[in-house]
């Protein structure tokens, strides 16, 4: 009839390129490319990925895919365009790169729609993930798990919103997380950088590490987190220790840095940028902190700095607020101190034996 008729004619599928088309039922390629164009895929599945690419590209446009038991979207030693589309998984992760894949999206927004319980928004397995002006949102789990090697990057009004207490939007792991162990035979240093974007949580940290190095680059965004960096939750336990690197470009960032025993944190708070919060309270581990002429550090509690190195040595970027900042007389960035106790308006710069 003319209805069946007007049906077929707006789906058009030749080859591996869909436009206008529903679907429900996974999709798998092997070194060859596919594309999904205005459609509607909608899949449940307990095995099977909603679409899987292998050794080729996946173009999603302007389309909305659903996953209701398994991953949406895997990349495989492959490559996956993302545009204008809504991607969404309610019992497994949204996307799944692996370390030799990478996943761009464009002006779409990853979720989970929280029906049942739901996994990370991302995984990236040492692959690459780009957000361009596109939202990962999640509610129970966090946005973006990242395993060593991987590099994340997001820009141009991109956001990362995490809705439940407690759920830090960034978890990076050396390796695979299983049953509170890491392994740790993956030591590829983590890349991040997050460019005019906004990360927003709900009473959590800003980042996860365990078991890993992470470089961290901020710029030109807003961040909303109850600390930048604390110690490893969930069970999980470290056991050869993380390094953050964390560098602030012309940004505003507010937070605590709590590291634990095995963690050790550069703080590098570059031209333009502040830091306001407490650092290393219990003097656990080893943090440095490096301070830019035009930059400014402002305390709110008691902290604790193996190095400080500042360009500008009369302390003019320096608030301390009524808090003392000690710093480990045994390290030599710090002999421009001389081992002596600095007052700083009410607060004071005090030596101390360093990091036990």
């Amino acid at each position: 009839d003319k209805e069946e008729a007007d049906k077929n004619a707006e789906q058009e599928i030749q080859g591996n390129d869909y436009k206008k088309t529903t679907v429900t039922e996974s999709k798998a390629y092997d070194g060859e490319d596919a594309s999904f164009t205005n459609c509607t895929i909608d899949f449940a599945s307990q095995k099977d990925s909603v679409l899987k690419m292998a050794n080729g590209t996946l173009g999603v446009f302007g389309s909305t895919v659903k996953s209701y038991g398994y991953d949406a979207v895997v990349s495989d030693n492959g490559r996956a365009n993302v545009e204008n589309s809504t991607v969404s998984a309610s019992e497994a992760n949204t996307l799944n790169i692996d370390s030799t894949s990478k996943v761009t999206l464009k002006d779409s927004t990853i979720k989970s729609d929280g029906k049942i319980t739901t996994m990370f928004g991302a995984v990236v397995k040492g692959g690459t993930l780009e957000l361009d002006k596109s939202t990962i949102a999640t509610s129970k789990f966090s946005s973006v798990s990242l395993l060593g090697g991987s590099t994340f990057e997001m820009s141009n009004g991109s956001k990362l919103e995490v809705t439940d207490k407690g759920v830090t939007p960034i978890v990076i792991a050396g390796n695979e997380v299983s049953k509170g162990e890491v392994d740790d035979t993956n030591t590829n240093s983590t890349n991040i950088n997050i460019d005019e974007s906004t990360i927003s949580t709900n009473k959590a940290p800003l980042l996860q590490l365990t078991d890993c190095v992470a470089d961290v680059v901020i710029s030109n965004s807003d961040i909303t987190c109850d600390s930048v960096f604390d110690n490893v939750s969930n069970g999980v336990k470290q056991s050869k220790g993380s390094t953050l690197n964390i560098t602030l470009k012309n940004q505003e960032l507010t937070g605590d840095i709590t590291p634990d025993y095995n963690t050790k944190v550069n703080l590098n708070i570059g031209s333009g940028s502040s830091y306001k919060g407490a650092i290393d309270v219990d003097s656990r581990q080893v943090v440095n902190v490096k301070l830019a002429t035009d930059a400014k550090l402002t305390l709110t509690n008691t902290s604790y700095v193996d190095a400080l190195e500042l360009e500008d040595t009369a302390f003019n970027n320096l608030d301390l607020a009524g808090n003392i900042l000690y710093y480990n007389m045994n390290n030599p960035l710090n002999d421009f101190l001389q081992g002596e106790t600095h007052t700083l308006g009410s607060g004071e710069l005090v030596p101390y034996g360093g990091p036990q």
